[in-house]
């Protein structure tokens, strides 16, 4: 529980700052070749990311920028490895579709 609070107060403190994220996300959100990434991508992904439930972005932090496995992530937050890999496809896909969304606009 200490941990996952330390890392809601981390979030906290670096919500624009959260550039690592181009790194962790360019895997899933470049499957396709003209999908590239630019800087206007990583930027609208950062502020998407920051839009997120606490809890949400902690098993994005957890997943992604400290490249936890899911074991661990779930014994972090006292949850279950199915309920970590469901959550985690749950917010991605609330990912993709912001992501749709503001590219329409």
């Amino acid at each position: 529980m200490i941990a996952a609070r330390r890392t809601i107060d981390q979030l906290r403190k670096l919500k624009k700052r959260a550039s690592p994220l181009e790194e962790s996300f360019a895997k899933e959100f470049s499957a396709e070749p003209e999908n590239e990434i630019t800087d206007e991508k990583v930027e609208k992904l950062v502020d998407v990311v920051a839009e997120l439930p606490p809890r949400d972005r902690i098993i994005i932090d957890l997943c992604f920028r400290q490249n936890l496995s899911s074991q661990d992530v779930a014994s972090i937050l006292h949850l279950s490895v199915g309920a970590v890999y469901t959550q985690k496809s749950r917010i991605l896909a609330k990912l993709r579709e912001s992501l749709e969304k503001s590219r329409s606009v």
